[in-house]
């Protein structure tokens, strides 16, 4: 959405197709922006005929560009390249290292691995996965995640958000926001906060998140004695508040593309608490702006929230260097700047260029 309101619309001009009509109010905030969108109402269930309809429809839609963000729309695409001959060139965008359904692999691979240019890749880890499956350096492009600087800046109050959320004035507010899955390493955290009982410290944890989970993390809390802690909110579209709302960011995952979680703790200045994975350290710097800690070690998550709430001026100057460090890699302009060039490099390679491009997304 970010990008679709942001890009120069002299030159390129967004429409947006999506899978599901869902409750989100994003196809809203879309049309009020002026961006046009499409819901192709696939079915549930993988079936050849539609995957056949809308792969003819796409070589007829006019449009000069496809940015694709999901694989299987991805492969629509592909099969319209290679059964009806259409010759719109495609960029992929790729956020995730897990391949998740049968077969994926081989199509990312030879769908489209070969038919997309370039393969945009939002972190390092995404880059290395796919070098793994021998895709040519020269197909892929780093773009990081962009972020509106403007609203981790914008006027708050957090005393009276704290309020609205029923935290006290002296309650360490402990925030993670994450899908409730198994990499995210959620049970670390609540073991971790449960070594904290021990302490003066009085915390509170809040869980940003919905997933399958849910209820075996309620009766983890309940079986520490964590119960009246631990605060499960749910999906929530108020992140950057609930964040700007907290004392310190923990995020003990073991498995990532590219964190924007902890991309925008660190535009919060929020001290940051982090496993060692390699997407968090593109991030942050493990000894100047962040704790960082072993994945899976309870005793060291622990350690690090206790560090944070005793040595307030030094988390201060980390905090602070963190947010440097993300404005400077992820700040929206720059992002696209580069996907802006990236689109030029698609339609010089396989298109001639007109006055106006569209890009579908």
């Amino acid at each position: 959405m970010q990008y679709c309101k942001a890009m120069n619309r002299s030159r390129f001009i967004p429409e947006v197709w999506y899978l599901h009509e869902t409750e989100s109010p994003l196809k809203t905030v879309l049309q009020e922006a002026g961006v046009s969108t499409r819901c192709l109402n696939a079915p549930k269930k993988f079936q050849p005929r539609y995957l056949l309809k809308i792969a003819k429809e796409l070589k007829h839609s006019g449009v000069d560009l496809l940015h694709i963000f999901l694989p299987t729309v991805g492969y629509y695409a592909v099969v319209s390249r290679f059964l009806f001959r259409s010759k719109i060139p495609a960029i992929y965008s790729c956020g995730g290292v897990q391949l998740l359904l049968p077969l994926q692999g081989f199509m990312m691979k030879y769908g489209l691995g070969r038919y997309c240019y370039p393969i945009v890749c939002n972190s390092r880890r995404v880059m290395d996965f796919w070098r793994d499956m021998k895709i040519d350096e020269s197909r892929l492009k780093l773009i990081h995640n962009g972020h509106d600087i403007s609203q981790f800046t914008a006027t708050f109050d957090r005393n009276k958000y704290r309020e609205k959320l029923g935290l006290g004035d002296t309650d360490f507010a402990i925030i993670t926001v994450g899908r409730l899955i198994e990499t995210k390493r959620h049970a670390d955290l609540l073991n971790a906060c449960a070594k904290l009982k021990a302490s003066q410290l009085n915390f509170q944890i809040l869980i940003a998140g919905d997933g399958p989970l849910q209820e075996a993390l309620h009766q983890q809390a309940t079986g520490l004695g964590l119960a009246s802690r631990v605060h499960f909110l749910g999906t929530r579209d108020d992140v950057v508040a609930l964040l700007r709302a907290s004392d310190v960011f923990a995020f003990p995952s073991e498995s990532e593309g590219l964190p924007n979680a902890v991309i925008e703790a660190a535009l919060c200045k929020l001290p940051i608490v982090a496993s060692d994975i390699k997407p968090v350290l593109e991030i942050v710097d493990s000894e100047r702006s962040a704790t960082i800690v072993p994945v899976r070690d309870v005793s060291a998550l622990a350690a690090g929230i206790q560090f944070v709430s005793e040595n307030p001026r030094l988390v201060e100057k980390m905090s602070a260097a963190a947010y440097q460090e993300a404005v400077a890699k992820f700040d929206l302009r720059q992002a696209i700047n580069q996907l802006e060039h990236a689109y030029e490099d698609a339609l010089r390679g396989f298109a001639p260029s007109s006055q106006h491009d569209e890009t579908v997304f």
